[in-house]
């Protein structure tokens, strides 16, 4: 299978940027089937067929990310481990310089 071009392959990355790696697993699966593996000889796959069953997928907005991650995180008790391991984390500071005895 020759490979596409770089700008394809650029573009798609972008325009997908946004979909969970669930979603464009499902646009590829519905995408690239066994009746159009048999057909890649006479028909070259093309980026632009991956284009449409990916803007019918939901993508996930910034601030929806951020949500879960922060959740993810201090579920995991992990913003308490930082403030643990770098007492920096939280905006605290153990500098003494400057003082005089």
């Amino acid at each position: 299978i020759p490979r596409p071009p770089a700008d394809d392959v650029q573009t798609l990355a972008r325009i997908s940027e946004h979909y969970s790696s669930g979603s464009i697993m499902r646009v590829v699966r519905r995408s690239i089937t066994k009746r159009r593996v048999g057909r890649l000889d006479r028909k070259p796959f093309t980026m632009n067929e991956l284009v449409g069953p990916l803007a019918k997928e939901m993508p996930i907005y910034h601030a929806d990310d951020k949500a879960m991650y922060d959740w993810y995180i201090k579920t995991l008790g992990l913003d308490a481990k930082k403030e643990e391991v770098d007492p920096k984390a939280k905006g605290k500071k153990d500098d003494k310089k400057g003082k005089k005895k």
